[in-house]
């Protein structure tokens, strides 16, 4: 197993023995910017990617988040101007809760927070975005406050009115905006006539803030202003970690929060064998990993950590590795790890439960979110789906295998094609992946299904269903592949919807086929004399197929792998000549002719 799914394995136990409590279970919004209302996003899994196009709500949720546990305001991130005036209506107060297991009151709590006028006696303003907690509100769902015993006031996690708010360190970090001391400076301000250019000014400080690195200094009191917060070597930790990410080889690094350079930031002196530099000659990747490693290695058990655009200034390589360090720190510490990115290589081979889809419904023109996304699901969104590659897509790895078989049979040409399965079955293929490509109009993929799912008539040909009828195609998709399809549009134009259900018929028309068989367990079951032999017909062929290798093995507890070896085994013995496969090889050929 290799540490990428031994890590998953890792964080599955962690997570039904409840040992990332204090969690944020979910966050929903009665009314929240241009979230759809009352949509409610759920974290089932403690690293939680939000994908989707830009300007979707992504980061407006990453700030709610930020401002759900106690001492946090989304205040902080969203605020009201002249220019972008936040506008109430009747639905009410800006306003999110959210639903965590309060250990005090020994069971799952609902939290409100709501953006109020905070005022001090006397009714002036002094912050018109503070975010408060409330009571309980019905109208949102929320349940009552169970009455507290005659004479008491407050219990553990709760007052009178309200449960507490979660108690849980945040770490924020936006790369867009994380920058160092030096890109501070040399790329946003402004300099008096008295340095002539920001090369002479950092000249002047640099000398400064050098000297307080080679001497180790916590304290430089300039102008009446100390310059230093921190300035410290990398611990071991935070070396090796940094090195991991990079894939490089540093000896050793310092790190420095100061103002030397105006405003606040941090610098870095690299050492590696052979060289030693600051953040100014390194690679802006180099520095933002470097916070990063920082912020989340001394963050306190249990920490929140959203993470905004991650993969920005890194190459995929160095996002692997993040990912990689950010579930060890998942699995020793039980952080819960929130990110919005656009790459997908953080999103690739997680569990559904942990993607969220978000997107614009163009009638509502509202954002919503899809809580559970297959990986490849996302792909198509982050428009990394479309294959180079001759590539035929299968159900599962069982109808893969024989795939590929069939197509080795054929000859040389097996070469040129990929077999690939997606999770979720049928129902995902149809529903997300068939749509999908459908619209990309993509020219080198095509679809077997297993056999259950042809149907009893010929696939539609759209060109043969007249305008005058195009309010129906919803009605003649459903009839063809037995489920309603949703299409995500850009616009909210008839045109456009009839456009893409006729490519849809069209996609499934040409590139859509079937196993000769109901199912892969069938195929082979049936088409093996010696599996044959064993029993009458099967009522049904998985459950045939584990009985037969709890019987081959001599074992009563067998697992799927264990299955799947033997199906292997079998399915080498299935005659190239037998109806199935002929049959089999036939729908291969149309495809490689297509």
């Amino acid at each position: 197993m290799d540490e990428f799914k031994n890590s998953l394995c890792k964080i599955k136990q962690l997570i039904e023995a409840n040992q990332f409590r204090p969690y944020i279970n979910y966050i929903r919004f009665p009314y929240f910017k241009n979230i759809q209302q009352d949509t409610k996003i759920e974290f089932e899994y403690p690293l939680t990617v939000l994908v989707g196009k830009n300007g979707c709500g992504k980061s407006s949720v990453l700030h709610a988040l930020y401002g759900a546990p106690e001492g946090k305001s989304v205040g902080d991130f969203w605020f009201s101007t002249n220019l972008d005036p936040i506008k109430e209506d009747t639905s009410g107060r800006n306003r999110m809760i959210y639903g965590f297991y309060s250990s005090d009151a020994g069971r799952q709590v609902e939290v409100i927070k709501t953006r109020i006028q905070f005022k001090k006696k006397g009714g002036v303003t002094i912050n018109p975005d503070y975010w408060e907690p409330s009571r309980p509100l019905k109208n949102d769902g929320m349940e009552d406050m169970p009455p507290l015993p005659e004479g008491i006031e407050e219990l553990p996690g709760r007052s009178k009115t309200r449960w507490n708010t979660i108690s849980k360190n945040v770490v924020y970090i936006n790369f867009r905006s994380e920058l160092s001391a030096f890109d501070k400076l040399f790329n946003f301000h402004d300099l008096t006539n008295a340095h002539q250019s920001k090369q002479n000014y950092l000249r002047t400080w640099a000398i400064r803030l050098k000297h307080a690195i080679d001497c180790n200094l916590t304290s430089y009191t300039f102008y009446n202003k100390d310059r230093i917060k921190e300035n410290r070597k990398f611990s071991d930790d935070e070396l090796e970690a940094i090195s991991l990410i990079l894939e490089k080889d540093y000896q050793s690094g310092k790190y420095i929060e100061h103002s030397f350079f105006k405003s606040e930031g941090y610098s870095v002196i690299f050492t590696t064998d052979k060289i030693q530099y600051s953040e100014a000659f390194a690679g802006s990747g180099e520095s933002i990993i470097v916070r990063l490693v920082v912020k989340v290695l001394n963050a306190p058990d249990h920490s929140l950590i959203l993470l905004d655009e991650p993969e920005v200034s890194l190459h995929p390589a160095a996002q692997k590795k993040l990912r990689e360090f950010l579930l060890k720190q998942i699995i020793k510490k039980k952080h819960q790890v929130i990110m919005a990115t656009h790459s997908p290589i953080f999103v690739d081979g997680l569990p559904k439960e942990a993607v969220k889809l978000f997107y614009s419904n163009p009638i509502t023109r509202k954002f919503e979110v899809q809580n559970e996304t297959y990986p490849a699901e996302a792909f198509h969104h982050l428009g990394s789906l479309l294959h180079s590659k001759k590539t035929i897509i299968v159900e599962d790895k069982l109808a893969q295998k024989i795939v590929e078989k069939a197509l080795k049979l054929i000859g040389n040409i097996h070469e040129d094609y990929d077999v690939e399965y997606y999770p979720g079955g049928a129902t995902a293929l149809i529903g997300s992946y068939i749509p999908y490509h459908s619209i990309q109009t993509d020219k080198n993929v095509w679809f077997v299904l297993d056999g259950d799912q042809k149907p009893d008539e010929e696939h539609i040909d759209p060109d043969t269903i007249p305008s005058i009828e195009s309010k129906k195609l919803s009605d003649y998709i459903k009839n063809q592949v037995g489920q309603e399809i949703k299409f995500i549009q850009d616009s909210n134009s008839s045109k456009q919807e009839e456009e893409l259900q006729r490519q849809f018929l069209k996609f499934y028309r040409d590139r859509v086929f079937y196993l000769p068989s109901q199912t892969p367990e069938k195929f082979i079951w049936e088409n093996v004399s010696a599996l044959k032999s064993q029993e009458e017909m099967p009522k049904c062929y998985k459950q045939a197929f584990k009985s037969y290798t709890q019987s081959d093995l001599g074992e009563d507890n067998v697992n799927s792998e264990q299955i799947f070896v033997i199906q292997q085994s079998m399915l080498a013995k299935v005659p190239r000549d037998c109806e199935e496969m002929r049959n089999l090889i036939t729908t291969l050929e149309n495809i490689i002719n297509n």
